[in-house]
Protein backbone atom coordinates (compact mmCIF):
# COMPACT_ATOMS: atom_id res chain seq x y z
CA UNK A 1 0.00 0.00 0.00
CA UNK A 2 2.25 2.88 -1.12
CA UNK A 3 0.33 5.72 -0.63
CA UNK A 4 -2.10 4.66 2.96
CA UNK A 5 -0.63 2.55 4.21
CA UNK A 6 2.53 4.95 5.18
CA UNK A 7 -0.34 7.69 7.00
CA UNK A 8 -2.01 4.49 8.34
CA UNK A 9 1.53 3.20 10.15
CA UNK A 10 2.46 6.82 11.35
CA UNK A 11 -0.75 7.38 13.31
CA UNK A 12 -0.76 3.54 14.56
CA UNK A 13 -3.92 2.91 12.64
CA UNK A 14 -2.33 0.59 10.58
CA UNK A 15 -4.25 -2.96 11.61
CA UNK A 16 -0.52 -4.32 12.17
CA UNK A 17 -0.09 -1.87 14.88
CA UNK A 18 -3.50 -2.29 16.75
CA UNK A 19 -3.52 -3.38 19.81
CA UNK A 20 -0.26 -2.29 20.70
CA UNK A 21 -1.05 0.63 23.57
CA UNK A 22 0.61 3.12 25.00
CA UNK A 23 0.13 3.80 28.88
CA UNK A 24 -2.91 6.21 27.67
CA UNK A 25 -4.88 3.47 25.92
CA UNK A 26 -3.93 4.74 22.75
CA UNK A 27 -3.32 2.08 19.99
CA UNK A 28 0.08 3.20 18.84
CA UNK A 29 3.18 2.41 20.19
CA UNK A 30 5.56 5.10 21.77
CA UNK A 31 8.32 4.33 18.79
CA UNK A 32 5.51 4.96 16.34
CA UNK A 33 4.80 8.65 17.82
CA UNK A 34 7.70 9.84 18.71
CA UNK A 35 8.64 9.00 14.65
CA UNK A 36 5.53 11.13 13.39
CA UNK A 37 6.02 14.68 12.44
CA UNK A 38 4.00 16.51 15.07
CA UNK A 39 3.69 20.45 14.30
CA UNK A 40 2.55 22.58 17.27
CA UNK A 41 0.96 24.95 15.37
CA UNK A 42 -2.22 24.98 15.91
CA UNK A 43 -4.52 23.00 13.32
CA UNK A 44 -7.95 23.96 12.77
CA UNK A 45 -10.64 21.58 14.75
CA UNK A 46 -12.11 18.00 12.84
CA UNK A 47 -15.43 18.03 12.73
CA UNK A 48 -17.30 15.11 13.45
CA UNK A 49 -18.56 14.30 10.53
CA UNK A 50 -14.67 14.18 9.44
CA UNK A 51 -14.15 11.55 11.65
CA UNK A 52 -16.69 9.47 10.68
CA UNK A 53 -15.60 9.84 6.54
CA UNK A 54 -12.16 8.71 8.30
CA UNK A 55 -13.28 6.07 10.51
CA UNK A 56 -15.43 4.78 7.06
CA UNK A 57 -12.20 4.67 5.26
CA UNK A 58 -10.31 3.68 7.87
CA UNK A 59 -12.19 0.12 8.47
CA UNK A 60 -12.60 -0.50 4.41
CA UNK A 61 -8.87 -0.22 4.22
CA UNK A 62 -8.07 -2.35 7.44
CA UNK A 63 -10.13 -4.82 5.89
CA UNK A 64 -8.37 -4.94 2.35
CA UNK A 65 -5.22 -4.75 4.10
CA UNK A 66 -6.35 -7.73 6.29
CA UNK A 67 -7.41 -9.60 3.08
CA UNK A 68 -4.25 -8.82 1.13
CA UNK A 69 -2.46 -10.29 3.83
CA UNK A 70 -4.61 -13.66 3.76
CA UNK A 71 -3.93 -14.14 -0.39
CA UNK A 72 -0.51 -12.95 0.11
CA UNK A 73 -0.09 -16.52 2.22
CA UNK A 74 -1.41 -18.05 -0.95
CA UNK A 75 1.03 -16.34 -3.43
CA UNK A 76 3.33 -18.21 -5.16
CA UNK A 77 5.12 -16.13 -7.89
CA UNK A 78 6.32 -12.68 -7.71
CA UNK A 79 3.78 -10.97 -10.11
CA UNK A 80 0.79 -12.90 -8.75
CA UNK A 81 2.62 -11.03 -5.35
CA UNK A 82 2.83 -7.37 -7.39
CA UNK A 83 -0.86 -8.41 -8.70
CA UNK A 84 -2.25 -8.45 -5.58
CA UNK A 85 -0.47 -5.33 -4.00
CA UNK A 86 -1.95 -3.67 -7.00
CA UNK A 87 -5.53 -4.70 -6.62
CA UNK A 88 -5.46 -3.42 -2.94
CA UNK A 89 -3.72 -0.10 -3.45
CA UNK A 90 -6.57 0.42 -6.05
CA UNK A 91 -9.21 -0.88 -3.52
CA UNK A 92 -8.03 1.02 -0.87
CA UNK A 93 -7.82 4.42 -2.85
CA UNK A 94 -11.30 3.76 -4.27
CA UNK A 95 -13.08 2.80 -0.33
CA UNK A 96 -11.15 6.56 1.03
CA UNK A 97 -12.92 8.52 -1.88
CA UNK A 98 -16.42 6.16 -1.17
CA UNK A 99 -15.73 7.66 2.16
CA UNK A 100 -16.11 11.44 0.77
CA UNK A 101 -12.22 11.67 1.75
CA UNK A 102 -10.08 12.80 -0.86
CA UNK A 103 -6.43 11.10 -0.56
CA UNK A 104 -4.27 13.73 0.92
CA UNK A 105 -7.31 14.11 3.50
CA UNK A 106 -7.25 11.07 4.83
CA UNK A 107 -3.18 11.35 4.83
CA UNK A 108 -3.52 14.02 6.52
CA UNK A 109 -5.81 12.91 9.21
CA UNK A 110 -3.84 9.31 9.72
CA UNK A 111 -0.58 11.86 10.21
CA UNK A 112 -2.79 14.35 12.30
CA UNK A 113 -3.80 11.41 14.68
CA UNK A 114 -0.23 10.30 15.22
CA UNK A 115 0.24 13.57 17.23
CA UNK A 116 -3.03 14.02 18.53
CA UNK A 117 -4.24 12.26 21.81
CA UNK A 118 -7.57 13.30 21.38
CA UNK A 119 -8.14 13.12 17.90
CA UNK A 120 -7.22 9.30 18.54
CA UNK A 121 -9.31 9.02 20.94
CA UNK A 122 -12.15 10.38 18.78
CA UNK A 123 -11.42 8.05 15.78
CA UNK A 124 -10.63 4.73 18.23
CA UNK A 125 -14.20 5.92 19.45
CA UNK A 126 -16.19 5.74 16.13
CA UNK A 127 -14.37 3.09 14.84
CA UNK A 128 -15.72 0.88 18.25
CA UNK A 129 -19.16 2.49 17.19
CA UNK A 130 -19.06 0.84 13.86
CA UNK A 131 -17.55 -2.10 15.16
CA UNK A 132 -20.52 -2.45 17.44
CA UNK A 133 -23.48 -2.12 14.45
Amino acid sequence: MTLLRPALVAAGLCPLVIGEALGDGSPIPPEIVRAASCNDSAQSPVSDSKIAQFAKAYAAVATIQIELAEKLKRATTPAEVSQLHTLAERESRDAVLAAGLALDEFDSLARRAACDLALRQRIDSKLSERIAV
